[in-house]
């Protein structure tokens, strides 16, 4: 980094250093030791607890063009955090990714759009996401 701004100053030009993607899309950093993005305060979109599995969104009834827009965005979103290891799919057991990534301002594991592909899973999360797609599709 120092080299960069050496060659900065010598050449007369204005350098400031690259924005991460939290950055980008408004996510404060955490301070701590780790550096991890905070997505607290975030929609969250397509994650499971032992009250709300997946098992119980699957929905056969959602028109594919919708499926397909929102399995789109999924595929297209920002990583904002980045952990260790990788999730697993709560119904195949499949390995999923390793990092949050975030869309139109909410936040989902990576490769969950495996839930919607796969296992036809549709959340109240994927309604508002479609929602935001398509508002913003028509402005």
């Amino acid at each position: 980094m120092w080299e960069v701004e050496v060659l900065a100053r010598r050449l007369r030009v204005r350098w400031s250093p690259p924005i991460s993607d939290a950055q980008r899309l408004g996510i404060e950093p955490d301070r701590g030791w780790d550096t991890v993005t905070r997505t607290d305060g975030y929609p969250r979109l397509l994650y499971w607890s032992a009250a709300d599995p997946p098992q119980r969104f699957i929905r056969n009834d959602v028109p594919p063009g919708d499926r397909a827009l929102v399995i789109h965005a999924l595929l297209h979103g920002w990583r904002v955090v980045q952990m260790a290891g990788f999730a697993r799919c709560r119904i195949c057991d499949t390995a999923l990714g390793s990092s949050d990534k975030a869309v139109h301002g909410m936040v989902y594991p990576e490769k969950a759009e495996h839930y919607l592909l796969e296992h036809d899973v549709w959340t109240p999360g994927c309604d508002e996401l479609l929602r935001r797609l398509q508002t913003r599709s028509r402005t």
